[in-house]
């Protein structure tokens, strides 16, 4: 069982690198992180206090419980 994962978790993480190198070539900013901690770390280092920001139908900051967090901080 341990070897799916290791196979699932070496699947997903190509997968998101060649995305990041997609959005790269169409000029936006991305960088994949492993951990959903990191993700969120860097989320709010990215994001100014004083932000404003819109959270249209992202259901991965949601399930990160980054818009909780930006509230918090007053975004």
């Amino acid at each position: 069982m341990q070897q799916v994962e290791a196979i699932k978790s070496e699947f997903h993480r190509v997968r998101a690198e060649r995305t990041v190198v997609a959005l790269t070539k169409n000029g936006l900013k991305a960088r994949y992180m492993e951990k959903n901690e990191d993700a969120v770390k860097a989320a709010l280092e990215l994001i100014p206090p004083d932000a404003i920001v819109g959270c249209t139908g992202s259901f991965s900051i949601r399930q990160l419980g980054l818009v909780e967090m930006l509230e918090k901080r007053g975004n």
